[in-house]
This record gives C-alpha cells, structure tokens and sequence, in this order.
C-alpha cells in the first residue's frame, strides 16, 4: 500500500471516528437535558438558559424559571419603564382569588357595594325593593340563586307588595290523615263519636330554608267487612320524597267496600321573597 491511499483511508476513518463521536455525544447531551430540564422535550425544542427558557413545542416563555407552566411565567418583579406611570394591565377578570389582580373597575363596584349596605339602598333580585325595606318589612336578607339577595319572611306567604321567590321555603312536617264514618251525632248534627278506627295518618317529609317545593303525602285506607263505611281495617302511606312509605293494619281477602284519600302538604314556616 503506497503512502497516498495509506492517508486517504487514515483520514477518511478518522473522520468517520470523530463524526459518530460528536453525534453520539450530541444525543445524550439533548437526552440528558430533556430530562433534567422538561421531560418529552428535546433542546431543538426549547431554548433556555438559568433564567430565560422559550418553550416553542408549548408556546411558553419563562422568565427567571426553566419550566413556564403558562404562556408567560415570571418568577421575580415586574417593573413597567418610563418617567411617570404612563402604562396598564388590561383586559382582567374579576379575582376569584385573593392573590388574584384585581381592576379598577371591579374595586369601584365592590366600594359602591359597601356603600349601598351601609346605607341600605342596595337592591334584592329583580331590584322591586332594597335591602332596607326587607328589614323594615320585618325581614332579613339573605342569599338564593343569584348575587342579589332575598328577602325571608317567617311565614306561609309573602307580605302585600312583595312576590315569593321561586320555591325558597322552610317547612315542618304536617300530618294527613282519612277519618272513619261518623256513627253517632249530637242534637245539631255534630259528629260526637267515629268507627272503631279513628284515622289512618301519615306525615309529609320537611326541609329547611332551600329552593325546594312543599312536599305532599297521601293517606289511602280501605274498608272491609262492615258496611257503611265506618271501620278501617287497613291504609297506606305515599309522599314526594320515597313514594310508597308503606302499608299499616292488615289486609283481609274479603273485598272492600269502599275506599277513601287524603293528600296534604308540609307547612310552610318561612318563605323567600323580593
């Protein structure tokens, strides 16, 4: 082998050699840092230095961090230049939390709130009276469904002038019952005595204050054996929160004579009103 071709190959491996060796280490310099820095990214995606990171694969700048989490994420203060402050922060929402940014406009609104407590001309929902004529109607203010409060009265109606809100209601729980026939009367036709079982009762179910409806329950008894109807052998309970509650007295084979119902509903001990 002549000296030229002995070169030729010698260069030509020792580059191949330093070729693979730069690619080899350029792979697990990219692995490495995907991994230290943002794992499932590779540098060609990201560009970041200690303090400034541009992470193009999810639209991310950080600022004094290596890992922005938002589109831009600054870790240190924040200072707008120029000689007088001349420059804002626009397009906020209203804080929810109590590290949030809060504007201008919202502080205004949450002072005039304030105001209008303190004075009592702050409205109730729909705005057909204040939070003072609730107080002055014997009242008080009190959350429902929306920002604006209530007005809840302790009673089964709103006062005149003001309208129930919705279904929001206390209620107590209210007996139903079916009473027998009556069998004997007074000189005036008073019912004085009933048959051997008075009454079938049930009780509807109650809640506390809540947007909820009065609940109902029914009473339903049956008659056997002895006619007219003035002897209950047996009756059952229904009512808006289970449905069927069950069946009391017993239930003979002989067919029933007749048959007798009564619905009733919880009372309403306190009501939501504006």
């Amino acid at each position: 082998m002549n000296k030229k071709r002995f070169y030729i190959i010698s260069s030509t491996l020792l580059l191949i050699g330093l070729f693979a060796g730069v690619v080899q280490y350029v792979g697990t310099f990219d692995a490495l840092y995907a991994a230290a820095v943002n794992p499932g990214h590779s540098w060609s995606q990201m560009e970041c230095t200690d303090t400034f990171c541009i992470d193009t694969n999810n639209k991310r700048i950080g600022i004094g961090t290596i890992l922005p989490l938002e589109a831009l994420e600054i870790n240190g203060n924040i200072k707008l230049g120029g000689e007088n402050p001349t420059y804002t922060i626009s397009n906020i929402k209203d804080p929810t939390n109590a590290s949030d940014l809060a504007t201008k406009n919202y502080i205004d609104r949450e002072i005039a709130k304030v105001g209008a407590m303190v004075s009592g001309t702050l409205p109730l929902i729909n705005s057909a009276h204040t939070q003072k004529d609730c107080v002055d109607a014997g009242g008080v203010p009190v959350d429902g469904s929306t920002q604006l409060k209530q007005c809840k009265f302790a009673a089964s109606a709103c006062p005149t002038g003001w309208t129930a809100n919705e279904n929001w209601t206390t209620t107590v729980s209210s007996l139903v019952y079916i009473q027998s026939q009556c069998i004997s009367y007074d000189g005036d036709d008073n019912c004085i005595a009933y048959g051997p079982m008075d009454r079938y009762t049930c009780s509807t179910p109650e809640h506390s204050f809540s947007n909820k409806a009065a609940e109902w329950a029914r009473s339903d008894g049956d008659i056997t054996l002895v006619s007219p109807c003035y002897a209950f052998t047996h009756g059952k309970c229904y009512d808006s929160e289970i449905g069927y509650v069950g069946t009391f007295g017993f239930i003979p084979s002989e067919p029933k004579y007749c048959s007798r119902s009564a619905t009733g509903y919880a009372k309403i001990v306190e009501i939501g009103c504006y």
